[in-house]
């Protein structure tokens, strides 16, 4: 098992919410899930009790 940790995520809510200064390291969140897919892909099978940080920039 493995767990993403995201840091912001750049999505609709938190573009209305937060300042810009806040969203300057945003990650995207077709991004994120982009982590996901190849964490769930064959070509994962090596990697498990990983802690994947998803910070982008910050």
């Amino acid at each position: 098992m493995n767990a993403i940790l995201p840091g912001v995520i750049d999505i609709a809510a938190n573009r209305e919410a937060l300042p810009p200064s806040r969203l300057a390291a945003a990650v995207p969140a077709e991004d994120i899930a982009a982590v996901i897919a190849f964490l769930i892909s064959d070509a994962a099978w090596p990697i498990s009790g990983a802690l994947i940080p998803t910070y982008g920039w910050s």
